[in-house]
């Protein structure tokens, strides 16, 4: 405690009827014109801290409302369960590891959740094949992407995504698709994004294989890199 406090002026944070914080100041003169202008400013202050909290809530539910539409995709495909929610995990811990940005790590939870979303457009008995697929399986397949980038363009909001659901099957060697496009020509969140879809999905039972080890998986992402892969 400060014993040499000779006035304190407190002025309350008030939202609706309930007060959420304080600004103090200490040995400070009460002049009329300092208490008005420390009124505004916590009026102010509880109107930005309300929208903060209002604006929070929006984006919580917007991205409920995203997790909802790559479900829709997983009941078509049983075998992709889950598969979004784990690959989001593994970017983030990517994107951490990278130090990428808050708004960069932000657009990738999106694209995650939502990069198969395309997989709406393909035929479950082509999602489901369990004896692998034909050339021309293969070619719809490969529209996912286009198909994915297609459905979310109407959404302002996922604009800054839109070129990481086009572009997460690009293979770094331009031998990926839709584009074919190569190196760091492809978007740093659409490279971490395809390393992150491939090693979920090797660990996964696939229609056509059962599951790889992780040691397995790792060992796959390691071959791939240079090629398929992010060498870096």
């Amino acid at each position: 405690i400060d014993y040499n406090i000779k006035q304190l002026l407190i002025v309350p944070i008030i939202i609706g009827n309930k007060v959420i914080g304080v600004i103090n100041l200490d040995n400070v003169f009460y002049i009329k014109d300092i208490i008005n202008l420390l009124e505004s400013f916590s009026e102010q202050a509880a109107v930005a801290i309300n929208n903060a909290r209002l604006y929070q809530k929006i984006q919580d539910s917007y991205f409920e409302i995203v997790k909802a539409l790559a479900q829709a995709i997983e009941v078509k495909d049983p075998y992709t369960h889950g598969h979004s929610e784990r690959v989001m995990q593994y970017t983030v811990l990517i994107a951490q590891k990278l130090g990428l940005p808050e708004e960069e790590k932000e657009s990738l939870k999106y694209a995650t959740i939502l990069h198969d979303i395309g997989k709406i457009g393909v035929r479950g008995i082509v999602l489901n094949n369990p004896n692998g697929l034909t050339g021309e399986e293969y070619d719809e397949i490969k529209e996912h992407p286009l198909v994915g980038e297609d459905i979310i363009k109407p959404i302002e909001l996922l604009q800054p995504i839109r070129p990481l659901i086009r572009h997460h099957h690009e293979w770094y060697n331009g031998k990926g698709y839709p584009d074919g496009l190569s190196g760091e020509n492809i978007p740093l969140g659409a490279r971490i994004l395809a390393v992150a879809d491939a090693y979920d999905a090797m660990k996964s039972d696939r229609p056509y294989r059962k599951a790889l080890t992780e040691e397995t998986a790792i060992q796959e992402l390691r071959q791939g890199s240079g090629t398929q892969f992010e060498p870096k």
